[in-house]
């Protein structure tokens, strides 16, 4: 059989190509050599593939530009559906949008239904409604009739108002802090006073 020769000069591919040549004398299967810069090189293609992400679907696009409608929870469309229906069969479907309705009827409602759900009242007495999904209802006819411009608002608006709560965040931030204090000298006298007792013993 002719002898392989290899036709570079570098010490390297020299020593490849005659590990190759013995190993094609004897009948082995050769095997491929791969440098350490060859493989950091593949192995960063593999990864770049890895990255990339698939084309996204053309509707998705669209979608997610738009509400999604799905966010509210199914047992909170299910309770205020329930309540809309008690209140259809009560004064008609969807009744706010042909007779006006003042804003103040449906905040008091939601407040009572509210405050009867927190003393622990699951349900209306009359009809067993739940108490949240008719606050629900009630936020969802003062949105809908102050968009099709069926609402009277008769809220007593007050800027003032709004912002004494605005400032009684920083008032609740200042007890905290103080209390954080307290707890703090409290936790030093103790351990003050666990180090004197073991100080008698001795």
């Amino acid at each position: 059989m002719a002898s392989i020769t290899c036709p570079h000069t570098d010490s390297p591919c020299k020593q490849r190509c005659t590990e190759e040549t013995r190993r094609r004398t004897k009948g082995e299967t050769p095997r491929i050599s791969i440098t350490e810069g060859e493989n950091r090189r593949i192995l960063a293609r593999i990864s770049r593939r890895s990255e990339q992400k698939p084309a996204p679907n053309p509707k998705q696009a669209f979608g997610d530009k738009k509400p999604a409608l799905g966010q509210t929870p199914l047992v909170g469309r299910i309770h205020q559906s329930l309540a809309h229906m008690d209140g259809d069969y009560k004064y008609g479907f969807r009744n706010w949008r042909e007779n006006p309705v003042e804003a103040l009827t449906y905040v008091h409602a939601a407040m009572r239904h509210l405050e009867l759900w927190a003393e622990g009242q699951e349900h209306t007495l009359d009809t067993g409604v739940h108490n949240l999904g008719a606050v629900m209802a009630c936020c969802a006819i003062l949105l809908d009739a102050q968009a099709n411009g069926t609402i009277i608002d008769n809220r007593s608006k007050s800027e003032a108002a709004c912002q004494v709560l605005a400032d009684a965040e920083a008032v609740v931030r200042r007890l905290q802090e103080a209390q954080a204090a307290r707890q703090k000298e409290k936790h030093e006298e103790d351990l003050s006073g666990r180090t004197d007792d073991r100080r008698a013993v001795l």
